[in-house]
């Protein structure tokens, strides 16, 4: 057994170094009050949390520490199956508190109970599956975890409890991201972007050039064409689209251009900011935010923005249920999307709120003036 483990590893091991995905630090971990798991997203992280010093554990980019030290750490913890290398590495930096936005990696979950000294805090980042019976989660098999996971909303305790998942604790608090927004932003402030009647937040991905593109690709397409199809029969609306990146990005001419072959001259693209806080402001001054199941779409609605989401997802939540939800598309076809957008366009925000309020918190809690220092506490105590 211990044998196969080894091989194992050593299997992963050669693979990452013969791609050269790897990065290489002959230093000693230095002491600090926050270690952050993986760079996406850190800086979201130490604004909330503001720890007196940080250091990120880029583990996306599978360093290798080399100081003699986190060597004979790593190979002590090995053989005697109490530790790995980022762990040697984690106990090395002797934190209070190690956090992560990738609440869903399991090896992040499975240290926390190797190093008790240390408080791991999972912060949902992303959406994951409405219902994991249909999508095994990437945590694997059920187990139990001394780590925090801090979700969204009750939708995902629910589903960690179905699955048979435990924590040390397990709490809903909405999403970080949207609190530091909510609490930068000033409604009375006059904002430097465009307002649109209609505003499609973007998840493209170059699968045009795919035999067989994945079902989400076509399922988006699928609701671009929709939008076309009402735009041009409902002259004199201003529609947007939040680009999912930066003019900089590689792929951006390539995101712009589509668009422009589905929706020509009738919409504006707009760059995503390097910060990404462009595309919050831009849901604040849009009448209506379309989405297929994007973080942003949710945390709009959770800010009480009138949304659709258009997942086929959403609909196999709800369709059960006793009421179901103006923000959720029922099915994709021309008819129901032109309804429900007319419909979200003629309602008020505040009915709007009153009418799915319980729906989207169940999704997202909303946010909150003290979200920020709760996050603070739940992460350094």
């Amino acid at each position: 057994m211990v044998l196969r483990r080894f091989a194992r590893k050593i299997k992963l091991v050669i693979s990452i170094v013969l791609a050269g995905n790897f990065e290489v630090s002959w230093q000693r971990p230095k002491r600090v009050e926050l270690v952050i798991w993986d760079e996406e997203g850190s800086q979201w992280l130490i604004d909330a949390i503001q720890p007196a010093s940080h250091y990120i554990l880029k583990v996306r980019n599978h360093p290798i520490f080399l100081h003699p030290l986190v060597v004979w750490g790593t190979l002590f913890g090995f053989l005697s199956r109490r530790n790995s290398h980022y762990g040697t590495v984690i106990k090395s930096c002797k934190p209070r508190a190690i956090a992560t936005f990738i609440d869903n990696d399991r090896r992040f979950h499975r240290l926390a109970s190797k190093i008790p000294t240390v408080n791991f805090v999972a912060i949902q980042n992303g959406v994951r599956a409405v219902n994991y019976s249909n999508c095994p989660h990437m945590l694997g098999p059920q187990a139990s975890y001394e780590s925090k996971q801090l979700c969204w909303g009750q939708l995902e305790i629910d589903n960690y409890k179905s699955l048979g998942y435990r924590f040390k604790t397990v709490k809903a608090v909405g999403s970080l991201r949207n609190n530091i927004f909510f609490q930068a932003f000033d409604a009375s402030t006059e904002l430097v972007v465009e307002s649109f009647d209609i505003l499609l937040i973007s998840t493209f991905r170059n699968f045009a050039d795919l035999q067989d593109p994945p079902p989400g690709y076509v399922a988006y397409l699928r609701i671009v064409r929709l939008l076309s199809s009402y735009v041009t029969s409902h002259s004199g609306l201003r529609i947007g689209i939040a680009m999912c990146r930066p003019t900089a990005h590689p792929d951006y001419i390539l995101e712009e251009l589509f668009y422009k072959q589905q929706l020509g001259d009738l919409i504006t693209v707009v760059p995503r900011s390097e910060d990404g806080m462009s595309s919050y402001l831009l849901t604040e001054k849009s009448d209506v935010i379309v989405s297929t199941s994007s973080a942003l779409g949710i945390e709009s609605l959770a800010r009480g923005r009138k949304s659709l989401m258009c997942a086929g997802h959403f609909f196999d939540f709800f369709k059960d249920q006793a009421f179901f939800p103006e923000w959720a598309l029922p099915r994709m076809d021309q008819e129901i999307f032109d309804e429900a957008i007319t419909n979200l366009l003629s309602m008020t925000k505040e009915s709007f709120i009153a009418r799915n309020s319980e729906s989207i918190n169940y999704f997202m809690k909303s946010p909150h003036e003290k979200y920020i220092s709760t996050i603070r506490k739940e992460v350094l105590g």
